[in-house]
């Protein structure tokens, strides 16, 4: 019964918008701007962003950081559009409000912290609609070392890809970004519970076959983002510094100094 109730809740969910302006071959320079987003989940939820203004360049790599709760992966909801903003967010000089929500979706690859994958086969895992030869598809795989792990594309993915480990999964989405040729590469936590082999191996990986891409990665490691282009320290859903990490680390009492002298990098 408890499964019935929850399949009708499923049935009565709002669909999504599905109206928007196409743009043809966007983004073809994947810059990113946030002009005064707030959001709040829910109609009576307290914001969790609050008047946020940046730009992230396009072939940035830009690090968001902050304690837990500081609005982090807020940022990544509002650019998902997962629910509604105040205030404008612009990819490639396009408001993100103005496309399908399809449209400004599969344009954007999020390697989360624990990727499910789909039962099945490793093929249809890279490639779910169909779009790539198997030479496409394995020359991805050599890309990222994932011929190591499997055997062929026919590889049988169990139990929602329970069976790998999380880095082996990770770089599924990475072997599938890589097929699509996305500019806008977004790391949700993605090297957090993993070995510091398994994450060098991702961060490599990364900056081997996206230099061309605007990187945005959610990190509780100090210590991964320091050669980043730029830092968005977060406190309390607000923006609090923005700048290069030696510029940030020149000031000794900023937010993240201090987080960088907790984690003994100062």
């Amino acid at each position: 019964m408890t499964c019935f109730e929850r399949a009708l809740e499923y049935t009565q969910i709002e669909q999504e918008p599905k109206n928007g302006k196409l743009v043809d071959n966007w983004p073809t320079d994947p810059k990113i701007k946030f002009e005064n987003v707030c959001l709040s989940y829910g109609l009576k939820g307290k914001q969790v962003l609050k008047n946020l203004n940046f730009r992230i360049e396009s072939k940035e790599k830009a690090a968001i950081v902050g304690r837990t709760g500081a609005g982090k992966s807020s940022i990544i909801v509002a650019l998902f559009r997962m629910y509604d903003i105040e205030g404008n967010i612009f990819i490639n000089s396009i408001n993100t409000k103005t496309l399908p929500l399809e449209k400004l979706r599969e344009n954007l690859t999020i390697i989360p912290q624990d990727p499910i994958l789909f039962t099945g086969s490793m093929r249809s895992n890279l490639d779910p609609y169909g779009k790539y030869t198997d030479v496409e598809i394995w020359h991805a795989v050599k890309e990222v070392n994932l011929d190591r792990h499997i055997s062929d594309l026919h590889y049988i993915v169990n139990d929602c890809g329970a069976h790998l480990s999380v880095g082996q999964r990770q770089l599924i989405c990475i072997a599938r970004a890589l097929l699509d040729r996305h500019k806008i590469i977004i790391l949700d936590e993605a090297t957090s519970n993993m070995d510091e082999e398994m994450e060098a191996l991702i961060h490599s990986t990364i900056d081997k076959h996206f230099k061309e891409c605007t990187i945005i990665s959610i990190s509780h490691r100090i210590r991964q983002v320091l050669n980043y282009d730029k830092l968005l320290v977060m406190e309390e859903g607000e923006l609090v510094e923005c700048g290069k990490p030696k510029e940030l680390l020149k000031n000794t009492q900023g937010v993240f100094y201090k987080m960088a002298q907790k984690a003994n990098l100062v």
